[in-house]
């Protein structure tokens, strides 16, 4: 470069340039702290990025939750302070005029967060129903204030708190905030993109409770009809109820809804209106406690553009000998994730087996948390050769039958194995593999390794794995693997590398002598903090041949987890 170009500054960045970076650091709030004293623009673009979700997580320490309470309280006026001081019998220090209105920045509102904040700063003990009622009263009060002061909310999170105080007249005294009576509940609303309400308790039970529920329904309903994300954890809902036809009022409202989550434990007819009340441009549907699916299978064909069926806890009772599957009307589903089946071994065959048929070669995801059985293997064979993603649990004695499937799932680019007992239902499994389960490194034979290492599709880029090798094992394994493995991750170490460091040395150099003869290897993950394994030596051998080595995700759901996430708002 010649010194007339190092003469020439380079051009600055725009403001909105910056605060497009900045925006896509939302979730890193380390990152946005350390930009905080850059300059002014940078603050004046951090702020409201900082102050946008504060109740995103429950905060556990008093200075936190008093540093951000005092904040709130600081913008508001001095007749509101004085107000809230002698309802809540609290006194309130002199605070200093605030370089921000940080109310006005709020976009997601988590009740329970918030309820456990101002608890944590106010420290009210409330081990009776008089200081209980308190507690709630005063949370009430100080929510109606706060979101006085807010522009509007893009994530709008009701959860009822339980306990089991009662009133004077039976009620049971529940911290399931009053949202509708607020002054400016509407505009708050206005722009509402995702709304999640739960209440773990039957509503019958409590006439105040479903009062406010129903207000704040109406309310939503009058407000909001933009929302792209639904979720109502709501138990034993019955058709009987005035909160019923509301809530399908509320789905049918909204013009651009792709999220759906509700508890497949209320009346069918309350799922199938809820299911009718959806427009075609879902593409997310979640069913918590589903035990029928006949009905359900004629909604799912109508919805064409629903991309992922998710279903957690199902408990199915149908009788599968009076259901012909070629009668049976196709669902375009591209994932289905099925999570902590109640169900023993037929039904998970029958039950599985039909989604999988009917959904056919449109599916690109199947994650499964349960051994994977020989009838579903030969079902993905003949019916979901799209594959693209798999993750399921295998034992040894099934193995066999995944490794055929592998060999005739040519797009199996994603594939997350994780080992678990030979027996027993999966309530009583781990989802990480764990000598809790009786299964040793003796398990796997050598001719089990190469024939699994063998089976792993020629486009295969990501390994995940939960397994109990040995050392020597893993050599196996690594040794006999062909597919062009970009990422692999180890989610725990079983057996005998989880009592002794010299092994893990052993193992981490099997991994650079791996990627040395696999150049296309670059990402390695490890169940805890790779820093604190090894020494410096070890370190750079392995960094020389592996250019990324990082701490691997908590494996509980290990495809798609999650429907609310964090977001702009």
């Amino acid at each position: 470069m010649s010194v007339k170009n190092l003469r020439n500054p380079l051009p600055m960045l725009t403001s909105d340039c910056i605060a497009d970076i900045l925006n896509q650091l939302k979730n890193d709030r380390t990152t946005l702290y350390s930009c905080l004293l850059t300059n002014r623009l940078f603050c004046r673009l951090v702020v409201p990025l900082l102050w946008s979700r504060p109740f995103e997580h429950i905060i556990s320490e008093k200075k936190a939750a008093t540093s951000i309470i005092h904040s709130y309280l600081s913008c508001l006026t001095h007749d509101e302070r004085q107000m809230l001081s002698k309802k809540l019998k609290h006194w309130f220090p002199p605070f200093p005029t605030p370089l921000f209105d940080y109310p006005k920045y709020l976009r997601a509102f988590d009740s329970r967060n918030f309820r456990q904040t101002v608890q944590k700063w106010w420290a009210v003990p409330f081990d009776n129903v008089q200081s209980l009622k308190r507690v709630i009263d005063g949370i009430e009060l100080f929510s109606n204030v706060l979101l006085n002061h807010i522009h509007g909310l893009g994530l709008l999170k009701l959860e009822q708190e339980y306990n089991n105080y009662f009133d004077e007249e039976g009620n049971l005294i529940c911290s399931f905030p009053n949202f509708a009576s607020y002054v400016r509940a509407g505009q708050v609303l206005n722009n509402l993109r995702k709304f999640e309400l739960t209440y773990w308790i039957e509503i019958a039970n409590n006439n105040v409770t479903e009062e406010k529920m129903i207000n704040l329904l109406n309310k939503v309903i009058e407000s909001s009809t933009f929302i792209k994300q639904i979720a109502i954890n709501i138990p034993c809902l019955l058709e009987t109820q005035p909160i019923v036809p509301l809530l399908c009022k509320l789905i049918n409202r909204q013009h651009n809804l792709e999220t759906l989550e509700f508890d497949g434990r209320w009346d069918s007819s309350i799922s199938n209106s809820l299911c009718l009340s959806i427009h075609s441009h879902l593409k997310y549907l979640r069913i918590n406690n589903l035990s029928t699916i006949t009905e359900l299978l004629p909604i799912l064909n109508s919805l064409t553009y629903l991309e992922t069926l998710v279903l957690w806890k199902p408990q199915i009772i149908d009788d599968f000998t009076k259901i012909n599957v070629d009668t049976l009307p196709p669902i375009f589903i591209k994932k289905l994730l099925i999570y902590e089946i109640g169900s023993d071994r037929k039904i998970l065959d029958n039950f599985v087996g039909l989604l999988l048929r009917l959904a056919n070669r449109h599916l690109k995801v199947f994650s499964l948390q349960e051994c994977i059985t020989p009838k579903l293997c030969k079902i993905l064979v003949e019916y979901c050769r799209n594959l693209t993603h798999l993750s399921t649990l295998i034992n040894t004695v099934d193995l066999s039958s995944l490794c055929t499937t592998l060999r005739y799932l040519p797009s199996i680019e994603h594939l997350i194995i994780v080992q678990t007992c030979s027996s027993g239902s999966s309530r009583q499994r781990s989802w990480l593999a764990s000598n809790s389960c009786g299964i040793t490194r003796h398990s796997w034979e050598t001719k089990s390794l190469k024939n699994l290492a063998s089976s792993f599709p020629p486009c295969l880029k990501y390994l995940g794995m939960s397994i109990n090798f040995s050392v020597t094992q893993l050599k196996i394994l690594l040794q006999n693997i062909d597919a062009p493995i970009c990422m692999m991750e180890f989610y725990n170490f079983g057996g005998e590398m989880m009592m002794d460091k010299t092994l893990e040395l052993h193992f981490l150099r099997l991994m650079a002598e791996y990627a040395g003869r696999n150049p296309g290897f670059c990402v390695l993950g490890l169940p805890d903090s790779p820093e604190a394994w090894y020494d410096a030596d070890f370190w750079k051998m392995a960094k020389d041949s592996i250019p990324v080595i990082k701490k691997s995700e908590l494996l509980y759901y290990p495809v798609y987890n999650g429907m609310i996430n964090p977001g702009h708002y």
